[in-house]
């Protein structure tokens, strides 16, 4: 009824066993073809995949002894993969340098001018170099990559990444879907197109790719909990929310703090959304200046917002004025276009009341 395969990697110099597992399946002559891929793809994924396959960890640090050479393009490519599980500063301005390097060698590479348009956009999305220029970089970049490289899951991957920082929704979700069509069942890029997916507003697919991806690699990056911790929040399941904040365990990137000290704060726990909260302005002094810039990054929809900032007010965090009348704003202006309904009119009233100790005080300074 069942039957077993031995799957093992060696390394062929050393004869080294690097990688070995089992795989269990029910037994069925007649679909005995798809059996066989159905095990190629798991072992392919285990020993392959960019995130957490054996080549990737083997080869990343023994890409590190070698010399650009005939492998220096695949080399670039490890590296960066390397920086994605953990994004941070200090490996991004390796990886950056070493891909300018190998495009100015192969102008023609489109996954490394996919990978610096990445690079570009985590520049501004991550470490907020505060220059809008970088968007038409980075989308510039992306459109290369896939220029040269039209049928690649990782070209079209990044491309969608740009449309999503740049808010063009719609467009993300259509690449990110063309992109899954490429391959639907890549462990790695199956769970960051989910992410895009849910970030650019069609949660339900996002966080169900997400949660497949969660299955095909158990090291996935964890960042990946960002969308589904969103999710939740969005809908109100702050005990959820939190659980999958506490997953993203990911604390030099500034939206792990961020995430728990908000769904800790709506859940009723103070002092660890007091403590995350110190953890958040420790990586990010500037937070509340530019809290705006920061947040609208990756959150597209005003009544999430509006969650978030209220976690943040729970947390502790005191919001800048021009903060509260932004977001009255964009409350108000969703209000506006329906204020001869009555219960618009009746949100439109209670919003402004409910800001006026804000924006009254403004006016007066404006004068």
């Amino acid at each position: 009824d069942y039957y077993k395969v031995l799957g093992i990697t060696k390394n062929a110099t050393s004869d080294e066993i690097i990688w070995a597992s089992e795989f269990i399946e029910t037994y069925n002559l007649e679909k005995m073809i798809n059996i066989q891929e159905t095990v190629a793809q798991k072992v392919a994924s285990c020993i392959a995949d960019v995130h957490g396959g054996v080549i990737t960890k083997k080869g990343y640090e023994k890409s590190k002894e070698t010399r650009y050479k005939n492998i220096e393009m695949y080399d670039s490519v490890l590296h960066f993969y390397h920086y994605k599980r953990n994004p941070i500063p200090s490996e991004y301005n390796k990886v950056f340098k070493k891909i300018s390097v190998i495009l100015e060698k192969y102008p023609e590479f489109g996954s490394a001018w996919s990978i610096l348009g990445n690079l570009t956009i985590d520049n501004y999305a991550l470490w907020f170099v505060d220059d809008p220029g970088l968007l038409d970089q980075a989308l510039e970049y992306t459109e290369k990559g896939v220029h040269f490289d039209p049928d690649s899951l990782l070209t079209r991957t990044y491309l969608a990444y740009v449309y999503l920082i740049s808010s063009q929704l719609e467009v993300c979700i259509q690449q990110a879907q063309f992109a899954k069509s490429l391959n639907p069942n890549s462990p790695n890029f199956i769970g960051a197109l989910g992410w895009g997916i849910a970030l650019a507003g069609d949660w339900e697919q996002g966080i169900a790719d997400i949660e497949l991806s969660y299955t095909l690699n158990l090291d996935y990056p964890k960042w990946y909990h960002m969308a589904p911790s969103l999710y939740y929040l969005k809908e109100h399941k702050f005990e959820a929310a939190l659980n999958e904040a506490m997953k993203f365990d990911s604390p030099k990137i500034f939206w792990d703090p961020l995430l728990k000290a908000v769904t800790f704060a709506l859940y009723g726990k103070q002092k660890e959304a007091k403590n995350s909260l110190e953890d958040l302005l420790r990586l990010k002094p500037d937070f509340n200046q530019k809290s705006l810039f920061y947040i609208n990054m990756f959150v597209k929809f005003d009544d999430l917002r509006q969650l978030i900032y209220k976690g943040l007010e729970k947390a502790g965090l005191t919001l800048l004025p021009v903060v509260k009348w932004v977001t009255f704003y964009k409350l108000s202006r969703n209000c506006i276009g329906k204020a001869f309904h009555k219960d618009y009119l009746y949100c439109f009233t209670n919003l402004i009341f409910k800001y006026s100790k804000v924006v009254f005080p403004l006016m007066n300074d404006w004068k």
